[in-house]
Order: structure tokens, then C-alpha cells, then sequence
């Protein structure tokens, strides 16, 4: 017989996961809500197959009493008719001088996230002006940062999306973010919230 095996997953009081864990943590247990799952319902996480950020822990009322369920989030459709109103269009990679070089990677269904390495460097060697300081520092002390994958030029019609911390590009060469469905015949583009100057995007066979 297979032994189960069930991890720990702490969830705030949106649904939204902070973590998980194979033992009980008490200082997340006294943050957030707990409860545990079979380990092949969240090893996808584990091996980041798939992004935490894009899925919930829903809660269930039934008459014989609460269950909670592990879903995917959904776009919410309100939200995504005013996205034209702070997102930014990221043009071409090869029409500008890219800080952050977003790249469909169509063989490998993935999407990555890479950071210019020079200003990786001047960030953590403090040089550049003040106002560059000061810009570099907003943008890596900003928590996350929402990718949005859509048919071309239409930011209404969403792909795909994933969240990352720009943090992670300091200790990280490359973020990369799996997707499940075949974007190959389809012509895309990418919007986000534009956080710093010079994002590129581009495709990859």
C-alpha cells in the first residue's frame, strides 16, 4: 500500500498559500489558517511546476460541514476591463535597451524573467545617481510584480499571467513560470505594470 503523505499548507483568510511545509510550523500556524493536503496535490509547487501565486484554497459549505479545496483563481472580469488603465504594453525586446527581458519560450510552454546584469550589478555596488538609486530600490522592495501573457495588442483577452518578486532577480540569473496550453499559432503580447523603464518581450521556438 502507498503511504500517504500530507504536507501543511498555511492560507490567509482570502484563500491566498504562504506556504508549505512537511511539519507544522506554530509561528505560521498562529498567522494563518492551516490545513494539511496529500503531497501529490501540491509537489507541483514544490518543483515549481506551477506558481502559488495562481491558485487558492477555497472553502466549501456543505450540510455535513466545511471542506476546503485546492483551485485554480480565476480572472476576475471587472479587474481586467480597467487594466488599460495602469498596465503597459511591453514592446519588442529588440526595439529597446532592455532592463527586464520578458521571453515566451514556446518549445518548453514556460515563460522566464531576466534582469539586465548591469543593472543587477550597479544596484548591489550602489552606483548610479540618485534618482537611479532610488528608482532601483522602489522596484526591488516592491513585494510582486503581475505578468500578463494576452492575444496581440488586446490586454482584454488574458493567456496566461504570473506574479514574481523582483527581489528574486537579485539571487536568481532567471525566473521561469510554466503554462499549460499551446500559445504556438497564437500572436501575443505582454502587459504589466510598469515598475521600471526598458522592459522587453520576445518570443522563443
Amino acid at each position: 500500500m502507498k503511504q500517504l503523505v500530507l504536507m501543511y499548507v498555511f492560507y490567509d483568510k482570502n484563500g491566498d498559500i504562504k506556504s508549505i511545509s512537511p511539519m507544522l510550523d506554530d509561528h505560521l500556524a498562529s498567522m494563518f489558517n492551516v490545513l494539511t493536503l496529500p503531497l501529490e496535490e501540491v509537489e507541483m509547487f514544490l518543483t515549481a511546476k506551477r506558481n502559488t501565486f495562481d491558485y487558492q484554497i477555497k472553502t466549501v459549505e456543505k450540510i455535513s460541514g466545511k471542506t476546503y479545496k485546492l483551485i485554480k483563481k480565476t480572472v476576475n472580469i471587472d479587474y481586467t476591463r480597467t487594466l488599460d488603465n495602469y498596465l503597459t504594453k511591453v514592446e519588442n525586446a529588440s526595439l529597446s535597451n532592455n532592463i527586464l527581458t520578458i521571453t515566451n519560450i514556446i518549445s518548453k510552454k514556460c515563460m522566464s524573467v531576466k534582469l539586465n546584469d548591469g543593472y543587477k550589478l550597479a544596484y548591489t555596488g550602489n552606483e548610479g545617481t540618485e534618482d537611479q538609486l532610488e528608482d532601483m530600490t522602489n522596484f526591488f522592495n516592491t513585494t510582486s510584480s503581475i505578468v500578463y501573457l494576452t492575444k496581440k495588442n488586446n490586454p482584454y483577452h488574458l493567456l496566461f499571467s504570473f506574479t514574481f518578486n523582483p527581489k528574486e532577480l537579485l539571487t536568481s540569473d532567471t525566473l521561469y513560470f510554466n503554462y499549460e496550453d499551446d500559445f504556438d499559432s497564437i500572436n501575443t503580447s505582454v502587459y504589466t505594470k510598469k515598475l521600471i523603464s526598458g522592459y522587453g518581450y520576445k518570443k522563443e521556438a
